[in-house]
C-alpha cells in the first residue's frame, strides 16, 4: 500500500505530476518513511547485537526514538 501511495504522484493547480524520487521533507509521508526505516534499523541492530550478550555490551549500541526523531550511540 505504501509503495502505491509513494508512486501515485501529486496534484498542483489541477495538474497531476508523477512522483520522481523520494518524499518531500516535512511532508505527510516523511515521518512514515523515517519510522519504517528506523523499524528495520532496530531489527537489524537487535539481530547483530542481541541484548544481554558480551558483543552487545562491548559495542554499546543503543537507539532511542521519539516520534520521528532518533539518537543512535555506540562505542566507536
Amino acid at each position: 500500500m505504501l509503495r502505491k501511495w509513494l508512486k501515485a504522484g501529486f496534484m498542483e493547480k489541477h495538474v497531476l505530476s508523477p512522483t520522481e524520487t523520494g518524499v518531500p521533507q516535512g511532508g505527510i509521508a516523511s515521518p512514515v518513511m523515517e519510522n519504517l526505516a528506523l523499524d528495520r534499523l532496530e531489527k537489524l541492530l537487535k539481530a547483530l547485537y542481541p541484548p544481554n550478550t558480551k558483543r552487545a555490551q562491548h559495542a554499546k549500541v543503543h537507539v532511542v526514538r521519539s516520534c520521528d526523531d532518533f539518537l543512535m550511540t555506540g562505542s566507536s
